[in-house]
């Protein structure tokens, strides 16, 4: 019996052994790694682990890791590599002296003071903070478009075109809070209220958003009521669509397109790298700030010469909203142009399809408050996309979805 059971337990422990022999065991570089139900971010968080907390990989899917934690349990790829050192003024932010409130979000005095400026005038930030959180998305929904892009080959196609090497992957706390402010004055202009267009949109579009270098990142979709053709790419990742610039999509891969410019904006921080130029006025907002409430606390008005100089930030920062609402960005067309035709090539679309509604809008003479979609900046665009892109043997299929019902229902 004592033989039998020394036989066992060996076998037992060189079972073990093997076992720890073949686990890939790795640590967490970065501050928090969530943890999901499934390779992607539309299934939903069971964990989060924290840095050099260890997991043990089972398998890669697309960026995604499986690991032995549950049943099912992914986690991003870049959890596993600490993130590069980028020079920026968000990231110089970040370590600011910051008040207790914005301490607790993780954000500088300066971007605190800097948007909570924009949102006093401008529009409600609170309102659409509200609207964000109950932004979710329809994972069943997912499940069925999923399904249906199976015969695109997307790994194929991932594999074909590969990403740009890019020296961030993911927002930073403090454009996202700069984002929401900038969304919350624009959705002022009235959203569309169609709760199938609007689960629909932020599901595609986060479809689109997987085969970009943010795959691992929460895009955000909303639908603006107005029949001209625009779109905005707010700093964060809140990109707004206007009915006008989806009737105007003949398909599928023509509202790809335009999604995935907006997207490479996004990504590409193209509103913010102007307001890198003015850095010192965007850090001085921390100093206006808590001399607000240092003021306000001991019940003393401000002297005319701080109002003066506080209503010149307030102009300067009203006109770094405007380079977004306006598209004032014509340098960074190009580059949302060119990103935007590898995103759908890689979420298996023909890229022709851009040059396609490019031209159409061009030639139907559209108005737009938006420069980038104004008629010479359609032709600009449509002359300046590199015709090697056209001769992709990608191939498109239009059975995702029930767009053209949901078009037709667009009023």
């Amino acid at each position: 019996m004592k033989k039998t059971y020394l036989i066992v337990l060996f076998f037992l422990v060189a079972f073990l052994a093997l076992q720890l022999l073949a686990a890939d065991l790795q640590k967490i570089a970065r501050q928090q790694a969530i943890v999901r139900s499934g390779p992607g971010i539309f299934y939903e968080k069971i964990a989060s682990l924290n840095q050099d907390e260890t997991v043990n990989v089972l398998a890669e899917d697309a960026g995604w890791l499986k690991i032995a934690l549950a049943e099912s349990a992914y986690i991003s790829s870049k959890a596993l590599t600490k993130p590069a050192k980028v020079d920026g003024i968000f990231q110089q932010m970040g370590s600011q002296t910051t008040d207790l409130q914005a301490s607790r979000h993780g954000l500088s005095a300066g971007i605190k003071g800097f948007a909570a400026k924009f949102t006093k005038s401008k529009g409600s930030f609170e309102k659409f903070q509200a609207i964000i959180n109950s932004n979710h998305l329809d994972t069943m929904l997912y499940k069925k478009m999923q399904r249906e892009q199976a015969g695109r080959y997307l790994k194929k196609a991932r594999k074909a075109h590969q990403l740009p090497a890019i020296s961030r992957d993911q927002f930073s706390p403090q454009e996202i809070y700069l984002g929401t402010a900038f969304a919350s004055n624009i959705a002022n202009m009235g959203l569309y209220e169609d709760k199938e267009l609007h689960s629909f949109l932020n599901v595609f579009g986060n479809i689109i958003a997987s085969a970009t270098e943010f795959y691992d990142q929460r895009f955000y979709f909303y639908v603006l009521d107005s029949p001209k053709v625009n779109a905005y790419a707010c700093p964060g990742g809140i990109i707004f669509l206007t009915k006008g610039i989806l009737t105007a999509t003949h398909n599928e891969a023509e509202r790809a397109f335009g999604i995935a410019h907006e997207l490479a904006h996004s990504i590409k921080q193209h509103g913010l790298q102007e307001m890198e130029e003015r850095k010192d006025l965007i850090k001085s907002e921390s100093v206006f700030a808590e001399m607000d409430r240092e003021f306000d606390m001991l019940g003393i008005e401000q002297d005319e010469k701080i109002q003066k100089v506080e209503e010149e930030l307030e102009a300067e920062l009203f006109d770094f909203y405007e380079t977004v609402f306006k598209g004032r960005l014509e340098k960074y067309e190009a580059e949302a142009d060119e990103l935007g035709i590898l995103y759908i090539m890689r979420s298996g679309y023909a890229p022709q399809h851009a040059r396609n509604i490019l031209q159409r809008l061009a030639q139907n003479n559209i108005g737009s408050t938006n420069e980038h979609y104004t008629q010479k900046q359609l032709l600009d665009r449509f002359h300046n996309l590199r015709q090697s892109h056209f001769n992709s043997a990608n191939q498109t299929n239009f059975n995702i979805s029930n767009w053209q019902n949901i078009k037709a229902g667009i009023r």
